[in-house]
């Protein structure tokens, strides 16, 4: 019984590490490939620079399929909906390269348009100057997958570790 709760504490062990890293990775992925973009762009000084932004955090969205579903875990909120937050990210980078084709467009026009981007990407907060992403996108599709399964394993590892140090050796039983 003792080998099988070592065993049992080395699995939980391994599979809990493995699913906290995974969970790392691609919240660093995101991090990496969409949000740094989206903190560039709403700090661009230029609308040329905007554009180059969110144009990578486009092409991120359309390649790792985030334009679609919706973020939430259990009860779906429309401040998670996929769709709604890529197209508004969609329009910002398109009205910025309306603005860049338009030899007409005064400098007035590029900076309250860079204001307005800069409103619709970072959170209304006076805190900080966060990114505006929907909660638990890092871990899409699998959010509810991770947000479950992560303590649990963690619990469980927990649990076998402290009944096999419990469990009285061969040894002791005698």
């Amino acid at each position: 019984m003792r080998k099988a709760l070592l065993v049992l504490a080395i699995v939980c062990s391994v599979l809990a590490v493995w699913v906290s890293v995974a969970v790392a990775a691609r919240s660093i992925r995101f991090t990496n490939g969409c949000t740094g973009y989206l903190k560039l762009a709403a700090n661009a000084a230029t609308v040329e620079r905007a554009e180059v932004f969110l144009t990578k955090v486009v092409d991120y969205i359309d390649k790792n399929d985030l334009n679609i579903g919706n973020s939430s875990i259990f009860i779906e909120r429309p401040t998670n909906d996929l769709q709604e937050w890529s197209k508004n990210l969609r329009t910002a980078r398109n009205l910025l390269a309306r603005l860049i084709d338009d030899p007409n467009t005064s400098q007035l026009t590029k900076d309250n348009t860079l204001m307005k981007i800069r409103e619709v990407i970072l959170k209304e907060s006076n805190d900080d100057n966060s990114v505006n992403v929907p909660d638990n996108i890092a871990l899409y599709p699998w959010q509810a997958w991770f947000v479950m399964v992560t303590p649990f394993l963690w619990l469980l590892t927990v649990v076998f570790w402290v009944l096999y140090a419990l469990y009285p050796k061969k040894e002791d039983q005698d």
